[in-house]
């Protein structure tokens, strides 16, 4: 399925630009965030998607959005360049995080930092909430609500018991309760309801930023029991383990060593060491493995795997690089190119590696395409990549390298389908990487 200004031979859609993907969990539905909008798809028991139709089929901060054949009309929703989307697991709820700013100089009031979203949970279409519960950022610009720590957001999401929300952005972390009928959120009070680096000025706790930027990536352990942050800056990066009380949804740094992963920059500061843990802030993300055993960090060409403690503490068990040896803690393994998302099947056999561009080969003054990597995990963990061609898919096979697939030109984000029988994957089409977009969709042998 393409943006309607490519003619490959794909489906038609309309206001997808290669940003977030997410799928329900009761399987009727996946939504795919553009540059200023969500699309809406109804999801078939084999996998296939249609958008819902008129203002139902997406959500754009413009009623009347521009598309080469016909315009579109969609719902209005106050995003804009959106980062990270979450559902709620009960599927009423859809939150957006975005940038909240435009390139091209809009400044109107239509757009927000955290966007809230009800789900009709028969259609799946979507309705902002109204007023001050629909939105929040960090000023009361466009009539949003004012919340702390929102400034920028990189990643949201939702405990598995829904009641919380969690918000990394380069303002820290923000917790937000969550109204389970409505879904409207309320961020905790005093130091509770946000984290910040030292120095920042605002009423939050200055427990475990390390003096970085706020979280580029965050993930929620099954249990619930514990929150993982990435914080990231000039390749100063540290992945931090935190405590959640499952009653109020407030975090606590834990304590111990295993508390804290980082560079070896940093990893003096009371934190244990990791090679591999180093790259721009921009090409992080994090995984928890099904049975909650394992944690994935990927990064810009490496892999690294941890194991969890009852505690949610981690220890490195293994990592993958691009680069490889000799001379490279990592095993080597050019399927970790510059990472943009990875995704763990429900059965927990199977991780999928999405990279948006490959090596470049200084001999031909060419760049490999980018795709998706395949990796069969193993009981303790460990990845393994699958042999030629399945382990690995492009749009031009790789020479034989790969398998050859549709809509895979600069893949973005991924998302597997809680059954486990397909994969979606969102990237960026043709020469307008913002706006022209596409979702390739996958059955899963199982």
């Amino acid at each position: 399925m393409r943006a309607a200004a490519n003619r490959e031979r794909c489906g038609r859609a309309v206001a997808i630009g290669g940003g977030p993907v997410v799928a329900s969990a009761d399987g009727r539905s996946v939504y795919v965030a553009g540059m200023t909008s969500v699309a809406v798809f109804a999801r078939a028991p084999g996998g296939a998607l249609r958008q819902l139709g008129g203002r139902r089929g997406c959500v754009d901060y413009r009623v009347v959005v521009p598309e080469p054949r016909a315009d579109a009309t969609c719902a209005r929703g106050k995003l804009l360049w959106p980062t990270s989307a979450a559902l709620s697991r009960d599927g009423r709820n859809l939150y957006v995080a975005s940038w909240a700013f435009d390139p091209h100089g809009d400044r109107s009031d239509n757009y927000s930092d955290l966007a809230v979203f009800a789900r009709d949970r028969t259609t799946g279409a979507l309705r902002q909430l109204p007023g001050r519960q629909g939105c929040l950022g960090p000023s009361a610009r466009g009539g949003c609500a004012v919340g702390r720590a929102l400034s920028g957001p990189e990643s949201v999401v939702v405990s598995p018991d829904g009641r919380n929300v969690y918000v990394g952005s380069s303002g820290g972390l923000a917790v937000f309760a969550r109204n389970a009928r409505s879904g409207a959120l309320r961020q905790l009070g005093g130091t509770a309801g946000c984290l910040l680096a030292p120095g920042r000025a605002a009423r939050c706790s200055h427990r475990g930023a390390l003096g970085q930027l706020g979280p580029a990536a965050l993930a929620v352990s099954a249990d619930g029991r514990n929150v993982y942050a990435l914080t990231a800056s000039d390749e100063r990066e540290a992945l931090l383990v935190f405590r959640r009380n499952r009653r109020s949804g407030a975090l606590s740094r834990l304590a111990s060593r295993e508390g804290c992963i980082a560079s070896p920059t940093i990893a003096g500061a009371g934190c244990t060491a990791a090679a591999s843990l180093a790259g721009p802030w921009f090409c992080f993300s994090v995984a928890l493995s099904p049975d909650g055993r394992n944690l994935y960090l990927g990064s810009c060409g490496d892999l690294t795997v941890f194991s969890r403690n009852a505690a949610g503490g981690l220890t490195q068990v293994g990592c993958i690089d691009a680069n490889g040896p000799p001379g490279h803690p990592c095993a080597g393994d050019t399927g970790t190119e510059p990472q943009t998302s990875i995704a763990l099947s429900p059965d927990g056999k199977n991780l999928y590696f999405a990279f948006n561009v490959g090596r470049s080969n200084s001999a031909t003054h060419t760049t490999q395409p980018g795709g998706i990597t395949v990796f069969a995990r193993a009981t303790n963990g460990s990845p393994a990549r699958l042999g030629a061609p399945n382990g690995c898919l492009t749009e031009t096979g790789s020479h034989g390298a790969c398998t050859k697939a549709r809509g895979l030109e600069s893949p973005h984000e991924l998302a597997i389908s809680p059954d486990g029988r397909n994969l979606y994957s969102s990237g960026f089409a043709g020469r307008n990487c913002c706006q022209d977009g596409n979702v390739a969709v996958f059955r899963r042998a199982t």
